[in-house]
């Protein structure tokens, strides 16, 4: 094997991720501001980021709680742990919701 053959054979690291219509979703929270909103409300970035994969979940293809971590990786999200995931439900429920 050449050295040209083995730095090409390096470089053929394939990684699959569904895209659908996720970027239409990623883009329309953005211009909504979802996240800023999420983050002031839950004092927290990592609750935030969650709730908005649930957000994300239940727009594109619900899904139970506990199939989360699995369909946040094909879309290439930070996966997400079901500890996390009811955390963050917990903090989004105390927190002052109606305003």
């Amino acid at each position: 094997m050449t050295l040209r053959m083995v730095l090409q054979a390096e470089n053929l690291n394939l990684k699959k991720i569904r895209v659908g219509a996720m970027p239409f979703v990623d883009q329309t929270l953005e211009m909504l501001g979802f996240d800023k909103i999420l983050e002031s409300f839950l004092q927290n970035d990592r609750y935030a980021n969650v709730i908005a994969v649930l957000l994300k979940s239940i727009l594109l293809e619900p899904a139970a709680l506990y199939r989360i971590p699995e369909w946040s990786a094909q879309y290439d999200h930070a996966v997400v742990g079901d500890d996390v995931i009811g955390r963050a439900l917990d903090k989004l429920f105390k927190s002052d919701r109606a305003s």
